[in-house]
């Protein structure tokens, strides 16, 4: 009996250290699969934020960025190929290389490899090594055969090595996969010059052209394909045109330069952005602003500059947080807050909208316009006391301004308020200024004071001067109503 009391006390303790075993196995499965995610959205951050630098040519940055990845991961394929197009940007082409074919011996998704194959052509290719580089471009083309890049790179092989039919091949290929792209209707308009067919040189020259003004090349070819069709003052237009891309091309080359020498330069990439807004290239610019302040972002010029392409742009969420940022940097610019109130009141951001006119207001005390706008935000924000005031102070400010004295009625009449005060203001906006808008709110005074044939006459003169006017004909009709009425 007690033998058998041991053995089930002996088996059921084997129970119990089994379940502990397999709850601790359980607990280092799970911590070591949470380690192992923590590791793989630390290297995500890594990535995406020298990808950024990337885009913005911070090179330097980029590489500190993608370091951080190889001391978690030594064998992550993507950090390799990205330090590889950071080498091929600065000129290291040799590094460049040795990153492109290190991602060839890691495991990597097929994508990776295949933008490795994609970059090895094209180094090859400007080295001259055109059996190497026809290698490289023909596999990338296998591993993405969804990629219009990957046809134009080998587009580009095939015309050095002047096999022009498998060119136009791949160009054509490029172009079915990206309509938009420049690159394939660049190579294109090479071929058929070479080839002396101008007209299609001329085609896939103006092609190229529309899709990208800022490259030189493109206009010499152009200009070429004139020449050789005797159409000279054509030849000589593009030449022109040429002569001011490339000069523009050797100004961002010299401001690269200097960037090489001195990357952390944040006015550097200011004068950059400048040059590239000059030229219309507002993307270029975007990119160089955005580096500028990432160096700094405290670099209040940079932001201000963001914002206003971005009001441009009509992305106004952008464009009012780069205004916020400059003006909590520098509150002493009245243009930031003209700005940021145009786009708050865009967004119907009456609080913003408010907050950057009682600033301009501030800036510019005897500002009639500025007033007048204060009080149209108010308005729409229904804080109607404040629009009172704003319209009064741009009436006293400006005895000769029919808008003010137009806006004040129409408040006064609207709110049913100080109706007299209401005409008087309305009949001197008439006098001052004797539109139709201004006899309609001459009208709609007296209608609100029950004076129903003055309004009639105020309101078919609106109607002489804008006939066609429906709201006019429909308050002519309310007007008749309340005569009728009346009677």
């Amino acid at each position: 009996m007690t033998s058998r009391v041991v053995e089930d006390s002996c088996f059921m303790l084997i129970k119990h250290l089994c379940s502990y075993y397999l709850l601790f196995i359980t607990g280092c499965f799970i911590i070591c699969q949470l380690e192992v995610r923590a590791e793989e959205s630390t290297i995500e951050d890594y990535l995406e934020r020298g990808k950024r630098y990337m885009d913005m040519e911070l090179y330097d940055q980029a590489i500190n960025e993608f370091h951080q990845i190889l001391q978690i991961n030594l064998n992550h394929s993507e950090t390799y190929y990205c330090m590889g197009d950071v080498y091929r940007h600065t000129n290291m082409t040799d590094k460049a290389m040795d990153a492109y074919q290190h991602v060839l011996t890691l495991h990597a998704p097929k994508q990776i490899h295949g933008l490795a194959y994609l970059r090895l052509g094209i180094l090859y290719n400007e080295q001259g090594k055109f059996s190497d580089a026809e290698k490289y471009g023909k596999i990338a083309v296998e591993i993405l055969p969804e990629m219009p890049k990957a046809y134009t790179n080998l587009g580009d092989i095939y015309l050095q090595r002047r096999n022009f039919v498998l060119a136009i091949s791949c160009y054509q290929k490029a172009i079915g996969l990206a309509p938009s792209a420049v690159e394939p209707y660049t190579g294109l308009g090479r071929i058929y010059l070479k080839q002396n067919q101008l007209d299609l040189a001329i085609k896939y020259c103006k092609d190229a052209i529309q899709r990208d003004s800022f490259t030189s090349g493109n206009y010499y070819n152009l200009a070429q394909a004139y020449r050789r069709s005797r159409k000279l003052e054509e030849a000589k237009s593009q030449i022109e045109l040429f002569s001011r891309v490339k000069a523009y091309e050797d100004q961002v080359y010299r401001y690269r330069e200097a960037l090489q020498l001195s990357p952390n330069n944040q006015h550097l990439y200011l004068k950059l952005a400048e040059l590239y807004e000059g030229a219309g290239d507002t993307n270029a610019a975007i990119h160089a602003y955005q580096a500028s302040i990432t160096l700094n972002p405290e670099f209040q010029t940079g932001h201000q500059r963001l914002g206003t392409i971005y009001m441009k742009q009509d992305k106004l969420d952008l464009a009012k947080s780069h205004l916020l940022k400059a003006i909590q940097i520098d509150p002493t610019s009245s243009n930031l807050y003209k700005d940021l109130g145009e786009v708050s009141i865009i967004q119907r951001d009456f609080d913003n909208a408010i907050m950057a006119y009682q600033k301009l207001v501030e800036f510019h005390p005897n500002s009639t316009q500025e007033w007048l706008r204060l009080g149209v935000i108010y308005i729409n924000a229904e804080q109607f006391d404040n629009a009172f005031d704003a319209f009064q102070r741009a009436v006293d400010l400006d005895e000769n301004s029919a808008r003010a004295h137009n806006h004040l009625a129409r408040l006064c009449a609207g709110l049913g308020i100080k109706l007299n005060y209401a005409i008087e203001l309305a009949e001197q906006a008439t006098i001052l200024d004797p539109t139709a808008q201004h006899f309609d709110t001459l009208a709609y005074t007296y209608y609100k004071s029950k004076f129903y044939p003055k309004a009639e006459d105020a309101i078919r003169k609106a109607l002489k001067i804008d006939p066609d006017n429906q709201n006019y004909k429909d308050q002519l009709v309310e007007i008749q109503r309340a005569i009728d009425a009346a009677r």
